[in-house]
């Protein structure tokens, strides 16, 4: 077993880990498709919440459809904001890269 010295050490390196352009890209449109599931299955859950089962909901089965709805709507959200930032950051490191290699 590794002692803590060792894991601090190896965990706190100043070089960021690299990932190639399609592990980029894998991971975002996983990103991208995990938000957009969620997404579609809160408007579903809305809409037939909304129409074909409102006269089925009643007592604690409406309390937890409705609290199902927003907790797929919160986590959309979630996704959404992960992504933003992520894409935002990326866009960062692209742009540092460039000037760094710029020739002066």
């Amino acid at each position: 077993m590794p002692n803590q010295r060792t894991l601090m050490a190896t965990s706190s390196s100043p070089e960021p880990p690299r990932f190639s352009a399609k592990q980029i890209a894998r991971r975002r449109r996983d990103r991208r498709y995990r938000g957009l599931f969620y997404l579609g299955s809160s408007v579903w859950l809305c809409i037939s919440g909304l129409t074909w089962l409102q006269s089925r909901l009643n007592g604690l089965g409406f309390v937890l459809y409705w609290t199902l709805c927003a907790g797929a709507a919160i986590l959309a959200c979630m996704v959404a904001l992960n992504d933003a930032v992520l894409t935002r950051a990326e866009l960062r490191a692209e742009a540092r890269e460039r000037r760094e290699s710029k020739p002066e």
